[in-house]
């Protein structure tokens, strides 16, 4: 359980990252969810709708685009 597999789960732990690149913006984001309520292995998983709230306020606040 304190590792992810190649598919970004093991277990109860759920991980996405990404590399977001756009103008003048670069960044890294990962995101670990332990022991979520969702157990769902798809892009509609709580813990991956969560990253992606999150990327996109990093990336709003770092390229002045809101």
């Amino acid at each position: 359980e304190k590792v992810a597999d190649e598919r970004g789960r093991r277990g109860a732990i759920r991980v996405d990252a990404a590399v977001v690149t756009g103008r003048n913006v670069r960044y890294v984001i990962a995101v670990f969810t332990r022991r979520g309520a969702d157990g769902r292995g798809s892009a509609a998983n709580e813990g991956v709708v969560l990253g992606a709230k999150l990327s996109q306020l990093v990336y709003e606040a770092w390229s002045g685009k809101r």
